[in-house]
């Protein structure tokens, strides 16, 4: 089953004590009316601890999905779950969230505001297009490339499927044209296929540990990481 998060920058200075303090035992619930029933949904925030100065913990939100069963509408509640980490990694702290990108970045605003009573101490990366160029092309074989800003008229996105697309012509072709914004690749050195997305969303689609996984983020895709002030606009040819 594939892993997937999403790294985020963490703006403030890094107190891992002050931040366990805030998130320990946050619980906030309503009761709500879904078809004639009074559901109670909750937000929490549970098993909080640090380890290793990186602060984690488990984020729980209730919702609820409608559904007809013999012509009646019926609420059945359910809860959404995901794990987040911050860390500190090169004298900079982040923050990652294990799971997919709508869930993830609902979460990170969250936490903002449970830690700063207001969103924008998280932030969006943005990661150096060139560094993902090279991250990829270093590779075993690279197998899906999505391409935006294509300077070809009339062409705006462009992708390209295959076994090994940097040994094609049309890799060559595009990457002159264009910027890749979603790749998946094998990485040489883990053999794990991953999926890598210029606003740094990661999937690894091979069998991995968590600790795996924030390894692959921590030696891969934090040294592509720009700090907000900075920017990378040049094409990555």
């Amino acid at each position: 089953m594939p892993t997937t998060g999403k790294l985020y920058l963490y703006t403030p200075e890094y107190e891992p004590s002050e931040m366990v303090k805030k998130l320990e035992g946050y619980n906030k619930e309503t009761i709500e009316m879904y078809c004639t029933e009074n559901i109670a949904l909750g937000t929490r925030i549970i098993n909080v601890e640090v380890s290793h100065e990186r602060v984690m913990g488990f984020y729980e939100k209730d919702a609820v999905e409608i559904k007809q069963y013999r012509g009646v509408d019926r609420a059945t509640p359910y809860t959404k779950s995901a794990k987040f980490i911050f860390f500190m990694e090169e004298e900079n702290p982040y923050l990652v969230v294990l799971g997919n990108k709508g869930l993830a970045d609902t979460i990170a605003n969250e936490l903002s505001i449970l830690l700063h009573e207001q969103t924008g101490y998280i932030l969006e990366p943005i990661l150096n297009l060139r560094g993902i160029r090279e991250l990829y092309e270093r590779g075993e074989a690279t197998k899906v490339i999505f391409f935006d800003d294509v300077e070809i008229p009339n062409l705006d996105k462009a992708t390209i499927y295959g076994t090994n697309l940097i040994q094609t012509d049309f890799y060559g072709r595009f990457i002159d044209v264009g910027n890749p914004w979603w790749v998946i690749y094998k990485h040489r050195s883990t053999e794990m296929v991953v999926g890598i997305h210029k606003k740094a969303l990661i999937c690894i689609f091979s069998t991995c540990t968590e600790a795996e996984y924030l390894e692959y983020i921590t030696e891969n895709v934090v040294p592509l990481v720009l700090r907000r002030e900075k920017t990378d606009t040049e094409r990555v040819r």
